[in-house]
């Protein structure tokens, strides 16, 4: 069985690793493994834990960022483009 730091369990998720330890913080998450080293803990995630976080993520992911995904499309250009063409009308 496969076990996984905070850090390689982010880079599988696509989050940030400071994210999987606020989730972690918070009760969010819990990973299967929690070892105590120098009055801190080592969190060692396996596989199945990767996949509860991968659902988490797709349930609560973007709560907090408006509500819902960006839409596609919808790059730093376009509203780059935008914001000209607002001058322009001006």
């Amino acid at each position: 069985m496969w076990n996984f730091s905070v850090k390689q369990a982010a880079k599988l998720l696509g989050v940030d690793p400071q994210t999987l330890f606020r989730w972690i913080w918070k009760g969010k998450v819990r990973p299967s493994i929690a070892i105590p080293m120098n009055g801190r803990k080592l969190y060692r995630f396996t596989a199945d834990d990767v996949a509860q976080v991968r659902r988490y993520k797709l349930a609560h992911y973007w709560e907090g960022r408006g509500g819902s995904k960006p839409k596609a499309g919808r790059g730093k250009t376009s509203r780059r483009h935008h914001r000209s063409r607002k001058k322009e009308l001006k």
